[in-house]
């Protein structure tokens, strides 16, 4: 019997620590991304629709690369469909993935117009997924993977910003 409570201690106190470890690179990666969202010294690189879009959405899009140094730090793929906005938003830390943050803004529907209005969007879905060392190691997601399993997700991801940076990399100054 105080065996098995001493196993159950043991087991619960690694659980706890790697929960805490995990939270702890979260925590780590999103004040990281806030600190280059709000840097206003990177400059900016923009490229729109059938610069960098495989195919052309019913709104467009636009692909920003933030960079400091010829080193982009941040990527912001805003892709315009019909019924509301993709945002992606890739941070990276010497070109080196770290954190990902994808939403989804429906425009809300007007009853007496009976189509979209632009102006007003709900968010239908926000997804975050920490990167350390090419491993995916805490994800938060209010709706499902859209990649398939874990697996597909971090290839799909770190596959997506690397063709990004690739389109941006010539543009920069």
């Amino acid at each position: 019997m105080v065996i098995e409570r001493i196993i159950v201690g043991i087991l619960l106190f690694l659980s706890i620590k790697t929960y805490a470890q995990r939270s702890n690179i979260q925590l780590e990666s999103i004040l990281m991304a806030h600190k280059i969202g709000t840097d206003t010294s990177l400059k900016k690189i923009i490229l729109t629709n059938e610069q960098f879009l495989k195919e052309y959405t019913d709104g467009g899009g636009e692909l920003i690369g933030y960079y400091k140094s010829k080193n982009i730090e941040r990527i912001l793929m805003k892709i315009y469909v019909s019924n509301g906005i993709e945002t992606i938003n890739y941070y990276f830390k010497n070109e080196n993935l770290f954190f990902v943050l994808e939403t989804f803004s429906t425009f809300k529907w007007d009853e007496k117009q009976e189509k979209f209005n632009r102006d007003e969007t709900t968010n239908s879905y926000d997804n975050r997924y920490c990167i350390k060392n090419d491993e995916l190691v805490c994800q938060t997601m209010t709706k499902s993977n859209r990649y398939g399993n874990v697996k597909d997700l971090l290839s799909s991801v770190k596959q997506d910003s690397r063709d990004n940076l690739d389109l941006l990399k010539p543009h920069l100054k």
